[in-house]
C-alpha cells in the first residue's frame, strides 16, 4: 500500500463503512503498536496471526470461534 500500513488503511474502512466487520491479518509483530494506538483511537479490530488455515478464517467469519 503506497503510504499506509494495513492498519491504517482499516481505520480509513471503518471510517468509510462504519458498522462493518474487519479481519486483519498480521505476521508482523510491529503491528502490536499501531492496533494498540488504532483501539485507544475506539477501533475494535479482530487480528488473526498468519501463519494460519483457511478453516480458521471460515470459523472467524462464521462466527464460530472461541476466545
Amino acid at each position: 500500500m503506497n503510504g499506509m500500513n494495513g492498519v491504517e488503511a482499516a481505520v480509513g474502512m471503518a471510517r468509510a463503512c462504519a458498522g462493518c466487520r474487519m479481519l486483519l491479518f498480521s505476521g508482523d509483530p510491529e503491528s502490536g503498536g499501531l492496533l494498540e494506538r488504532a483501539r485507544n483511537d475506539g477501533h475494535s479490530f479482530e487480528v488473526l496471526i498468519k501463519p494460519l488455515s483457511p478453516t480458521r478464517i471460515f470459523e472467524r467469519l462464521d462466527g464460530k470461534h472461541s476466545g
